[in-house]
Formats: structure tokens, sequence, C-alpha cells
């Protein structure tokens, strides 16, 4: 067991350090088409964009692993969340993620059993989560799509076996990678989105534990959940495919033919209901001894 999380977690370790490692800080001009109520003052530009530099330098002292100076840079991100006003920076829970994955690092960094691995995926976490609060429209934490589909390729690949134990160990491995951008998503997404990949991953784990659970039970709970991961970085279908007729008709006789009696079915009902008519109809006189059929 202690052998499975040491390759989990250095699973982790390598693919954040591919993520971040080439990842540079890119100035984005504001959107035009930005709702002017969401616009942040400069103010607030200037205490976000501190908080990023400041998430930077707390990710590298981490990953050099002074501790020390990583507490207290900890420390200065947590006084500027505390003055931030997140009024156009993010939503109520956006703000929760932040303020509690720094929360999450300041006690992995106190804990008197400091380890060095856990620090460094804290770090990353909050590296990615003041990243989502500055980079909107390209934030760092969607070049984890890749690291992602490749999980779910080694889940679908694992189902095809009947190898339990890897495929457990390929979920763990996967819902590690998503609670890395977890609080990420929550600052970008709406708690939905988030709340929708919990409930996949919780599904998984619970069939994946159970004793007579089946590939077939696990297989569309995966392909839903790639399908999640696509909606979630964007990656899902155009709109041209959204719109697509659901199973048009084989042939265009078969069309016609339905059409046709449909035509004919509402022929009858009109000519039943005018017999109907014709037959309660009653005659009334009027005072000049023509009949009026409308009285």
């Amino acid at each position: 067991m202690k052998r499975s999380l040491a390759c989990s977690t250095l699973v982790v370790i390598v693919s954040l350090s591919i993520l971040l490692s080439g990842c540079t800080t890119v100035k984005e001009p504001p959107d035009p088409r930005q709702n002017p109520a969401d616009q942040i003052d400069q103010e607030q530009a200037a205490a976000v964009n501190w908080l990023d530099r400041t998430a930077q330098s707390f990710y590298r002292t981490a990953s050099d692993g002074n501790a020390q100076e990583a507490r207290e840079q900890l420390q200065l991100l947590e006084s500027g969340i505390r003055k931030l006003r997140f009024e156009g920076v993010t939503s109520v829970e956006g703000m929760q993620a932040l303020t509690t994955v720094v929360s999450d690092a300041k006690r992995t960094f106190n804990s008197a059993d400091f380890n060095v691995d856990e620090g460094f995926v804290r770090a990353a976490q909050v590296r990615l989560a003041v990243d989502a609060l500055t980079h909107k429209s390209q934030p760092m934490w969607h070049q984890y799509y890749k690291v992602m589909k490749d999980d779910v390729r080694g889940l679908e690949k694992a189902l095809e076996t009947p190898e339990a134990v890897q495929l457990r160990e390929l979920i763990v491995n996967a819902d590690n990678h998503y609670r890395i951008i977890r609080p990420s998503v929550l600052i970008s997404k709406s708690p939905t989105e988030a709340e929708t990949m919990d409930s996949l991953f919780k599904a998984l784990h619970t069939f994946s534990t159970q004793e007579n659970s089946k590939p077939e039970q696990l297989k569309p709970i995966v392909g839903q959940l790639s399908s999640e991961i696509d909606r979630l970085f964007g990656k899902g279908t155009s709109d041209k495919d959204a719109f697509a007729p659901v199973n048009p008709p084989a042939s265009p006789f078969m069309l016609i033919s339905i059409i046709g009696s449909i035509i004919v079915s509402v022929l009858t009902y009109v000519g039943y209901r005018r017999y109907q008519v014709e037959r309660d109809f009653v005659q009334v006189k009027t005072g000049r001894g023509r009949q009026n059929p409308w009285m």
C-alpha cells in the first residue's frame, strides 16, 4: 500500500513539474465584451497582480525545499487575500476555494512532520488557483487537459482487463490530479461543474471497491467522465453537432409514408367532426320566412 501511495505521489509531482516549470505569466488585454459591472478597478487589479507574483515566488521557494521562506510567503498571501475585494474577480465559491487552498497549504507547511512532496502539491494548488484569478481566458490549469485525458485512457484500458487492483490505483491517481486543479475550477467555472466531477469520482471509487462490481458497470461512468473533462476544458462539441437531428429516417420513402399517414388521419377526423355537426344541426326560421343557419 505504501509503495502504491509513493507511486501515486511521484506521478503527481512529475506531472506538476512538467506543467508548471514551462509556464510563464502572460499579460492579457481586457475583454471588450465583458460586462462593465464586472470590470475591476485599478486597485483591485494591482492587488490581484501582487497575489500572482507572490504565488509564483511561493511556488519556486517551495519547489526548492525552503520551507521557512515558503511559510513567510504563505503568510503574505493570506494577508493579501483578506484585503482583496472579490467583486468582479470571482464568485463566492471561488473566493472560498482560494482561501481554503491557502489555509490547507499553511497547515501542511506548519505541520511538525512536514512532508516535502505534499508541500510541493499544496504549492502547485495555490499557484494554479491564484493564476486562475489573473488569467481568466487562458488559465494555467487548462494545460492539465492532457493529463486528465491520459488518466481516462488508462482507465478505459484497465477496464479491458480483470486487474481490479490496478484499476483502483488508476482511479486514485486520476482523482489526485483533479484535486490539484479543483480550486482553480471553482474560481474559473460554476460550482455545478466541480460537483459533477466530484460525483463521478465518488461513483468510480464506490464501484471499484465493491467485490461484485463488473467492468460493464464502470464503463458508462468512465465515458461520462471523459465527456465532462472535455466540457470542463472547453473541448466540447460544436453547435452544429449539438443541433444535429437524432435518429433520422433510414429512407426518404419512410418519411413520406409517415407524413402521408398523418395527413390522412387529420382529414378523416375533420370529416367525422363535420358529419356530427350536420347531424345535430337545427334550422331556425327567421321572421321573414328565410332560414338563418347561424341562429
